[in-house]
């Protein structure tokens, strides 16, 4: 789950532990952030990211985290409203 705090959104306890690698590297990719050396950690830059993103672009981000989420837990024909519901709380 997602706190925003001065605007800027920070992953709770201060990582994306409920994401699997591979959502979290697409979703950055989308993004354009890549990795420069192998032991860069897709986690750290895409927190890193977060942190210099305008608010308009967190809200997107925001949403998009919500539905990869909800993709993740394998409920295919309600993820939407899984979603929706992530995003509302």
């Amino acid at each position: 789950m997602l706190y925003v705090t001065s605007y800027r959104a920070v992953p709770s306890g201060g990582s994306f532990s409920q994401f699997d690698e591979n959502h979290l590297v697409a979703l950055a990719r989308q993004h354009g952030i890549k990795k420069t050396k192998d032991n860069d950690s897709v986690e750290k830059l895409f927190v890193a990211w977060l942190r210099r993103s305008e608010e308009s672009v967190l809200g997107s981000v925001l949403v998009e985290l919500a539905i990869v989420l909800a993709a993740s837990q394998g409920r295919g024909a309600h993820v939407l409203r899984d979603a929706a519901t992530v995003y509302d709380y």
